[in-house]
C-alpha cells in the first residue's frame, strides 16, 4: 500500500516580526546549538534606535555625575532606561535564533524575502529527531498484521531502493481516506491517496539514511513510497491479486 515518512522531534522555526530578509546564517543540513543565529531580518531602523537611546542615557548619566541634584537629569534618564530596554528587545527580535539544538532541515527563505510575523523560515531536525514510515495496507488484512513482522518499503524516485524494516506498530480500527488526511500532518497529508478503508502500520527507518545510485541520502518528512507485508508467507500485494503468484514464484 502507499507509505509516507514522517519525522518526529521536528519543528518549524518562524519569524516573531515582520522585516525583510538580510541575511541568512545557516545552510540546509547544518548543524546548531540553542541559541545560534539562523536568519536576519533588516534592522537599520531598530539599530539607530537604540543608538540613539544610549548616546541619550550617556548624556544624561553625565549631567548626573556633575551634578547629582539635577532633577531633570535625573527624570529623563529613568524614564530613558526602559525606552532603551525596549529598543533592545525589537533590534533582538529582527534574529531569528534556534531553540534548540539539531539540524537544519529545508530553507523555505532566500535573501531580500519579505516575511510577516508567524512566517516558517526553515525547519529544525532535533536531537531525539526520529524517522519512521507510515504505511496504509489494506484493512481486511487487520488480524493479520502484528508488530514484529517484516516490512519493505520501497522509496518512489530510487530504482530498487528498497529497505527492511520491521512494523513497531499498528492501528487498532480500520480507517477511510478522510481519517487518513486528518491522521497525517499537512502538508504530507496532501501527498497520500487511498481507496477504501485501510490500516495504519508504522515501522521505525534507519538512522542512516538510504542508499540510492551509490549514494547516501537523508530521508524527508512526506517522501512517498510503496509498503509491503507478508503474511500467511506471501505478501499482502500476492494476497490481494493471487494472479500475481506466478510472478512471486508462487504458483510453481
Amino acid at each position: 500500500g502507499p507509505a509516507v515518512v514522517q519525522i518526529a522531534g521536528r519543528s518549524d522555526v518562524t519569524a516573531a516580526v515582520s522585516g525583510s530578509v538580510s541575511a541568512i546564517e545557516v545552510r540546509a543540513g547544518q548543524r546548531v546549538e540553542a541559541g545560534q543565529p539562523l536568519v536576519r531580518l533588516d534592522a537599520a531602523r531598530e539599530a539607530a534606535e537604540l543608538d540613539r537611546l544610549e548616546r541619550e542615557l550617556d548624556l544624561q548619566l553625565v549631567k548626573l555625575l556633575r551634578d547629582p541634584a539635577d532633577q531633570a537629569a535625573r527624570q529623563a534618564f529613568a524614564s530613558l532606561r526602559p525606552e532603551r530596554e525596549l529598543a533592545a528587545v525589537k533590534l533582538e527580535e529582527k534574529t531569528i535564533r534556534a531553540p534548540h539544538a539539531g539540524r537544519a532541515g529545508d530553507l523555505r527563505i532566500r535573501s531580500g524575502q519579505r516575511l510577516e510575523a508567524g512566517d516558517v523560515v526553515l525547519t529544525l531536525l532535533g536531537d531525539d529527531a526520529r524517522a519512521s514510515v507510515v504505511a496504509m495496507l489494506p484493512g481486511q488484512h487487520r488480524p493479520e498484521l502484528r508488530p514484529g513482522m517484516p516490512l519493505r518499503f520501497e522509496v518512489t524516485g530510487y530504482g530498487y531502493a528498497y529497505l527492511d524494516l520491521e512494523i513497531a506498530s499498528v492501528g487498532t480500527e480500520l480507517i477511510g481516506p478522510g481519517e487518513v488526511r486528518r491522521s497525517l500532518r499537512q502538508p504530507i497529508a496532501d501527498t497520500v491517496k487511498t481507496d477504501g478503508p485501510v490500516v495504519l502500520v508504522e515501522a521505525r527507518l534507519p538512522s542512516g539514511g538510504f542508499r540510492a545510485d551509490k549514494r547516501s541520502l537523508d530521508f524527508y518528512p512526506g517522501m512517498s513510497g510503496v509498503a509491503e507485508a507478508t503474511v500467511r508467507s506471501e505478501s499482502l500485494l500476492v494476497a490481494l491479486l493471487p494472479g500475481l503468484r506466478l510472478l512471486d514464484g508462487g504458483g510453481r
